[in-house]
């Protein structure tokens, strides 16, 4: 079970969240990963038994970045394997709709964590208003002061859990400007702060880079004003607790026990700045100071906002920055930026002998409808040993209707171990029965064991179920578990409804349990 509450800041999601597991599930053990990496370690660990609640507070913190793309597969296969256990987490409605929109940066480049927050699962809508008689909030407000004082400072628009966290203050104080309740540094360091959070730092923001990007958020005077300790004062107070609340939040990623080196900002004041700079776009300094972000994936993520907002000298210099550090996703990111700008000497240069940069220059080119340029590079990347390349390539023969360009692409790919090619055939030959068989027939010579799921598609669709029964047999055999359910559907159609539900049976032996979505299914048309 995967409970999702979804509201914005302060509206009592973690308040709320806590009091539900402590009222239905009392004697099951929470456990609380500190971030995607611990919770990767104990999934793969397998440390999570039966009967657990896993707390996924703040859930963005752990789906962020590559680190977060392999929790959400990894905790999507924990929800199908571990029964019965409750998984509970907390997200903004902007972090939803970032996450899971299709045609967003976001999406597009995690394809699991959008599967894992659009799937099944519980969401609730948690309201930023107290809901309820106007008497229970009275009777509350008579029994205590501070209640009292949030009612009032609410008026009629009931906000009343905001302004007990003090978040309203916040904001005006922000609101005000530099030199008025906040210092200019101290004013900077929160919006350099906001800043960072809101154009994709997933988590608290290094102290390196606060520093350096609230530079630019200063003017000449400020700057020439703030003496040489302006940092730590400023952060010493935005950190300090006055009237329940703090401006920034301290924490702390290096191992054991000491000073703070990174900061987030109060959520309720950093969803306000986000909309009143939701089209604005920071300094140059902020984009300096993005190198010093705490992982890879953050600076990656900062790289590609510049990127979108035409800041193609700070982007390229970002991606760089990760390059050096090893990172083959930044390599294509870089490589298909410098084509971009029109340096496509220097892309290919930086693509080098990276298969995934030389297949994101492919697609990039095929974007742009620059055919030739596009096989070009597919062509390298294929040679480099990426098997979708090959299949890609193929494609595009196949498109041009040349089909023994495509077949010959086939041939190659197979020689060189990698089948996909002729698999993708047999999908796009489809409406021609005889060249389809001939694709997937080949793809299983050469030792793809899904080209049997193909053939079993291309029978069943020629009307032709007992060779369809075979051939899904055969990828069953090859330990394809997900032809379980597809042997369901067709001893269905078949008329034999117990052969139905002993491959139902031995698809969730094999841990694939579709075959009984499938066989319900059946059974409910049936009557």
């Amino acid at each position: 079970m995967f409970v999702l509450l979804v509201g914005r800041s302060a509206s009592g999601k973690t308040r709320a969240a806590y009091e539900a597991v402590a009222d239905v599930l009392p004697d099951w053990p929470v456990l609380f990963p500190a971030d995607a990496d611990e919770l990767l370690a104990w999934i793969d660990a397998r440390d999570i038994d039966p009967r657990t609640v896993l707390w996924l507070n703040e859930t963005q913190d752990y789906l962020s970045g590559a680190a977060g793309e392999r929790a959400a597969h990894a905790l999507g296969r924990l929800l199908q394997q571990v029964a019965p256990l409750a998984v509970v987490g907390t997200l903004w409605p902007e972090h939803l709709r970032r996450m899971t929109d299709r045609h967003g940066s976001a999406g597009e480049q995690s394809p699991q964590v959008r599967a894992l927050l659009t799937g099944r699962h519980t969401m609730i809508e948690v309201p930023d208003t107290l809901a309820g008689p106007a008497e229970d909030l009275a009777q509350a407000a008579a029994r205590d002061p501070r209640m009292a004082a949030a009612v009032r400072a609410a008026g009629t628009g009931r906000r009343v859990l905001q302004h007990l966290t003090a978040g309203p203050e916040l904001v005006r104080h922000w609101d005000m400007g530099p030199d008025h309740w906040f210092s200019a540094p101290e004013h900077a360091v929160l919006t350099a702060a906001v800043e960072a959070r809101r154009l994709g730092h997933a988590a608290a923001v290094p102290t390196r880079l606060l520093m350096d990007a609230a530079v630019g958020f200063m003017d000449s005077t400020a700057r020439a004003r703030a003496g040489e300790d302006w940092f730590a004062e400023a952060i010493s107070t935005l950190t300090r607790t006055a009237d329940g609340s703090r401006a920034l939040i301290a924490h702390r990623y290096e191992p054991g026990v000491g000073a703070p080196d990174s900061y987030r900002p109060d959520d309720y004041l950093e969803q306000h700045v986000r909309r009143v700079r939701a089209h604005r776009a920071p300094p140059a300094a902020f984009w300096h100071a993005a190198q010093w972000a705490h992982t890879a994936d953050d600076v990656c993520a900062l790289a590609r906002a510049a990127e979108h907002r035409r800041r193609y000298g700070a982007a390229a210099a970002l991606y760089a920055h990760v390059v050096e550090r090893g990172d083959a996703g930044a390599r294509a990111a870089l490589a298909v930026l410098r084509q971009t700008t029109g340096d496509l000497a220097a892309a290919e240069e930086i693509a080098a002998t990276d298969p995934a940069a030389w297949a994101a220059l492919a697609v990039a080119r095929e974007n742009s409808d620059d055919t030739d340029g596009s096989c070009r590079a597919y062509r390298r990347a294929a040679e480099l040993g990426d098997g979708w390349a090959w299949a890609a390539l193929a494609r595009q023969r196949e498109t041009a209707c040349d089909t023994a360009a495509a077949d010959a692409v086939a041939t190659e790919a197979a020689q060189a171990g990698h089948p996909l090619a002729w698999r993708t055939l047999g999908r796009m030959r489809a409406a021609h029965a005889p060249q389809a068989l001939h694709a997937y027939e080949r793809a299983v010579h050469a030792g793809d064991p899904w080209g049997h799921m193909g053939l079993a598609h291309a029978a069943e669709r020629a009307g032709d179920l007992p060779a369809a029964v075979q051939h899904a047999t055969r990828a069953t055999e090859a330990g394809i578990t997900a032809a379980w359910a597809v042997l369901v559907r067709l001893r269905w159609a078949r008329g034999e409804p117990s052969a139905a539900l002993e491959a139902a049976v031995a698809g969730a032996q094999s841990a694939d349990a579709e075959g009984f979505t499938v066989l319900a299914r059946l059974r409910h048309r049936a009557g």
